[in-house]
């Protein structure tokens, strides 16, 4: 490793390898707040904290980086910490001291300051050959290729445990941060928020930083679920084979795999948010007393016309008057996928829901923002376009949402003319996919009737499906009677469905996470009695609508049948 040059140039103090002294005083140092300039310069990031470029050096490619301070405090808190340049600079050249490969470290200026460093530069000689390994583990799934991705994870266990052993203190952990020679080798790097401790790091605080990692092999995503568990495992047998204080494979793959579904929702109730202020996809307007959230996609005059058109047709009206649901034409100025829209009125006939939803957040705002977490979260639901809420003490809610069409509900479809035996058994597979998925990320449905669940049979034989009525929709845990609740509700079908569709949608939703759901019901009462706890809430269920029945009947009122939204795309309420 070279000693360092230290001087002050342009308004900065800077530590250069000497082979590089020159391009700094001539080149860098001009531009140091401004990398882009730099000759051949190719941006790779840039956002509020830092911005790297691809340029040219005097022996070939560098990655060089401009971090800057956002605030006082953050300026201050150099004075103790250092900067995120500083940090990256020492560790990178630490860890390299210490023979794990690390892309070099050639150029540290930072800007300084009484108050702290303002703004840092950080230059490091562009390791060729190489790709990020997180992509290549992408290509060797898609090559099925096992033992490739086994001994990846193997040396990156090994890697891992080096740094460690290093002191190296990483809190941001996961596959896009180590690059793979041509050779196969692992080089580390993004070290910014790396701390260096003074001795070997603690198992604990080991096994906790592996959770961010653990999280990167996308065990929640259903699309790599299956090679991401596979991954993990790999990876424990590997990490516990060369730390063995660590313990047996299982209980520390359970303790990454808990770490990993925590950091997801954390991840996702921030996605969660964004739709609630201006971001990049959400814009909010107006003031409080008539304020509207909607898609920047859908301009705010677009959404006003729509609120201003005639109805075209109402759907379904709340038997209390809370709500009405209407389809109508969508103004010329209003992109979407099809002619039509469904707006959603919430009407508060009475003081009593004003005021609960003054207190209380109100039914729009909760399916406005029930939307996002499904859509965020991979689950189907109608897109929502805006939402438009009047009155201090809500008086009006209104949901522009998407009119799919040629849809029906799974107990209208089962008792059609068309149900053959191969469509029955496919939709309830991908019925239990589906409430599988939205049970085990966190969220639940207050009434999973059949009405609430839109269908659509594809060219191919295939189904797509809908959930609506979203603000019955919350995030939590599940207690027991919620999921008996649940369950029970998804069994009330009509005869046409049988004993073995009913297995089928059980066994699917399993598959899809529900077994995580349910674990502690299964192991009090295994799956037999779990269905024989179903069975008798269906069949109190029956005797409860029994009842109601009769007491209609006695006075004289006409039976209330479920609402049928085979000419809608919206929620039913």
């Amino acid at each position: 490793m070279q000693p360092l040059s230290v001087f002050v140039h342009g308004g900065q103090r800077w530590w250069v390898e000497p082979d590089y002294e020159a391009f700094v005083r001539d080149t860098l140092a001009a531009v140091a707040d401004r990398v882009a300039e730099l000759p051949g310069a190719e941006t790779v990031k840039s956002n509020k904290s830092r911005d790297v470029v691809r340029a040219e050096g005097p022996s070939g490619p560098l990655y060089v980086k401009r971090f800057r301070v956002p605030d006082r405090l953050r300026k201050l808190s150099t004075l103790w910490r250092g900067s995120s340049a500083w940090r990256e600079f020492h560790a990178l050249r630490h860890f390299a001291s210490r023979g794990i490969e690390t892309p070099r470290a050639v150029i540290l200026g930072e800007v300084p300051g009484w108050a702290g460093v303002g703004a840092a530069n950080l230059a490091t000689v562009a390791v060729p050959e190489s790709e990020e390994l997180a992509r290549r583990i992408d290509a060797l799934r898609e090559a099925e290729d096992a033992d490739g991705r086994r001994a990846l994870l193997a040396q990156l266990a090994g890697v891992l445990q080096a740094i460690f052993d290093a002191g190296g203190w990483h809190p941001d952990l996961h596959l896009a941060n180590f690059l793979v020679r041509a050779d196969g080798s692992l080089v580390t790097l993004d070290l910014h928020s790396v701390r260096l401790r003074r001795g070997p790091l603690a198992l604990g605080t080991r096994v906790t930083l592996l959770g961010k990692l653990a999280h990167s092999f996308g065990l929640l995503d259903p699309r790599t679920a299956a090679w991401g568990r596979q991954e993990l495992e790999w990876f424990v047998d590997a990490y516990v084979q060369r730390e063995p204080r660590a313990g047996p494979p299982a209980p520390l793959f359970a303790r990454l795999w808990s770490a990993a579904v925590r950091l997801e929702q954390r991840r996702l109730i921030s996605r969660d948010k964004r739709c609630l202020v201006n971001s990049t996809d959400y814009a909010v307007q107006g003031v409080r007393g008539r304020r509207m959230w909607r898609r920047r996609s859908v301009t705010a005059q677009a959404v006003w016309l729509a609120l201003d058109e005639p109805t075209k047709a109402v759907v379904h009206a709340h038997p209390k008057q809370r709500s009405r649901i209407e389809t109508l034409d969508a103004p010329p100025t209003l992109d979407l996928d099809g002619p039509e829209l469904v707006r959603k009125l919430y009407l508060f006939p009475r003081w009593r829901a004003r005021l609960a939803g003054f207190f209380a957040e109100p039914q729009p705002l909760r399916a406005w923002k029930a939307a996002r977490a499904c859509e965020v979260r991979e689950i189907p639901v109608p897109r929502h376009y805006a939402l438009v809420l009047e009155g201090v003490i809500p008086r009006l809610g209104s949901v522009l949402m998407q009119r799919l069409a040629d849809v029906t509900m799974p107990h209208v479809w089962l008792q059609g003319p068309e149900v053959t035996p191969r469509a029955r058994k496919l939709l309830a597979r991908r019925f239990g996919t589906l409430l599988g998925r939205f049970h085990a990320q966190g969220m639940k449905h207050r009434d999973l009737a059949v009405q609430n669940l839109l269908i659509r049979q594809t060219p191919d034989g295939d189904w797509a499906l809908w959930l609506v009525d979203l603000d019955e929709i919350r995030r939590g845990r599940m207690s027991r009677k919620e999921k008996l609740r649940a369950l029970i509700q998804v069994a009330d079908l009509p005869p046409q469905a049988t004993k073995s569709d009913r297995l089928r949608f059980f066994r699917a939703y399993l598959a899809a996470g529900g077994d995580q759901v349910l674990a502690p019901e299964l192991a009090r009462w295994g799956e037999r009695g779990l269905g024989q706890q179903v069975a008798l809430g269906l069949a109190e269920k029956a005797r409860q609508k029994a009842k109601r029945r009769a007491r209609r009947e006695a006075r004289g009122e006409a039976e209330v049948k479920p609402t049928d939204l085979s000419a809608l795309s919206a929620q039913d309420d």
